[in-house]
């Protein structure tokens, strides 16, 4: 049949489905995920909790921390390297007696004045051979442990690591389920100058595990499992203003907070807030107004505009610029809009946006790595079956998101092209929409719609 044929037989359909339209609801992000796996064909063997990117001397690589033990087939226990094609094993962490007996929770690089080195948290009591007790430093050769006055590392697990300056220089901050760091009584939040843990304040007031922490206005905010007072679950966000810890809540508001787990500050270009991730639930005047994702404005949180709440349980936020515009994304088990759970998903003016073919849920953490072709996002998590093509003896538990341009003749905007693209195409026609002047020439005619078909044929790149 010729094209022409086929155009009148399709006008002929379309013409049945008058008031079509799928862009209704915001469309995917368009683009593809790559697993993380190097030439055998082999991945991480369990589950990411945590990643960044730090030059040991021998070039930036991705580090990854997490459940695993073996990465690209070969032992690497809870902690190793990506470079961009292969997985190699973390210098110093070679061996039975040198690896580390626990997961990793938080990687954070920081330069206390000696260069930058990798600080490594978790549920680890060893590193290197050395007794490290849940956190350790790597400066790229050698791997030490951080001792206080009395003792060394902390006495329970490490959640997060984060760099703060409350006035006096920067320190690095760490927070978890201990009660003690350097043997200092330290209340979940503790305080490393380069030489020495503090406590930060008496902690009476965060009686309860600390996960992630964050800078926003000036200030080192904490967030919390949920803590009980009476009948009521009191707010899981923290403020520290150098003297006192305070809950953030605003009027009329009512929590029902088990955890709250990532805190990002960013600015959309009209202010810094600051978003709050987990799980838990937010209502006003018994509405609910938010679900596992939320922001603080100063006065009051507020569900980042999304109605209904989409976001069930977020893990990971993180502000990164795919080529589309700097947005939020995020991880963990996101809703979108169509009812599926995903693992990752973005933030576009308020919605929730899907990435294309995005993992199912359940997605841990959110990074950034420049393998040499740009700056690129990574996401980790426990999404197994994901990536797994036949034969491979494992899957890979982290993947590369790599976005794909527009394409022109995906109308509706869901990152395929089929009849309903031929339907839209006929709505904004038949409504004379600009879109649809395809060849360009300012009216709307039978040439559009070759023109249409035209690039249709010849595909999305």
């Amino acid at each position: 049949m010729s094209k022409l044929a086929l155009s009148t037989v399709l006008l002929v359909t379309l013409a049945t489905h008058q008031g079509t339209n799928a862009l209704a609801q915001i469309g995917p992000r368009c683009g593809d995920w790559l697993p993380l796996i190097g030439p055998d064909g082999l991945g991480l063997d369990g589950n990411v909790r945590a990643m960044t990117t730090f030059d040991a001397g021998d070039g930036p690589m991705l580090y990854v921390g997490g459940d695993f033990l073996t990465a690209g087939g070969q032992r690497s226990p809870y902690l190793a390297r990506w470079d961009g094609e292969r997985w190699h094993a973390v210098p110093g962490l070679v061996g039975p007696a040198s690896e580390l007996d626990a997961y990793v929770n938080a990687l954070r690089v920081w330069d206390d004045g000696a260069g930058p080195a990798l600080y490594v948290g978790g549920a680890f009591t060893m590193a290197a051979g050395l007794q490290a007790n849940h956190i350790a430093r790597f400066d790229g050769v050698e791997w030490s442990a951080m001792a206080g006055p009395d003792d060394i590392g902390a006495n329970d697990r490490v959640n997060d690591l984060h760099a703060h300056d409350d006035g006096s220089g920067e320190a690095l901050y760490a927070s978890g389920a201990f009660t003690e760091m350097g043997g200092v009584p330290a209340n979940r939040v503790a305080r490393w100058n380069g030489a020495a843990w503090s406590a930060v304040g008496d902690g009476g007031d965060i009686n309860t595990t600390v996960n992630g922490l964050e800078t926003s206005q000036g200030h080192l905010h904490a967030a919390l499992t949920y803590q009980s007072s009476g009948a009521r679950r009191v707010p899981g966000v923290a403020r520290w203003d150098g003297d006192t810890w305070s809950r953030l809540s605003g009027p009329d508001e009512t929590y029902w907070t088990e955890q709250i787990w990532p805190l990002t500050a960013w600015n959309d270009g009209s202010g810094e807030r600051l978003y709050a991730g987990g799980y838990f639930t937010m209502s006003r005047s018994g509405d609910v107004f938010a679900s596992g994702f939320a922001w603080w404005d100063g006065g009051r949180w507020d569900g980042v505009g999304i109605s209904p709440p989409i976001a069930t349980q977020v893990a990971d936020i993180l502000p990164f610029d795919d080529g589309d515009g700097e947005e939020l994304y995020i991880s963990g088990r996101y809703r979108s809009e169509t009812g599926r759970l995903l693992a990752v998903g973005r933030i576009v003016d308020g919605r929730g946006q899907d990435l294309q073919n995005a993992p199912d849920p359940f997605g841990r953490v959110l990074g950034v790595f420049d393998a040499g072709d740009g700056p690129a996002l990574h996401v980790g998590g426990d999404f197994p079956r994901l990536f797994r093509l036949p034969g491979d003896p494992q899957p890979g538990y982290i993947a590369r998101w790599r976005p794909r341009p527009s394409c022109a003749a995906d109308l509706n905007d869901d990152c395929a092209l089929d009849l309903f693209d031929f339907l839209e195409f006929q709505t904004l026609f038949d409504a004379g929409d600009p879109r649809a002047d395809f060849d360009g020439d300012g009216s709307l005619t039978i040439f559009d719609f070759l023109a249409f078909q035209n690039a249709f044929d010849a595909g999305c790149a």
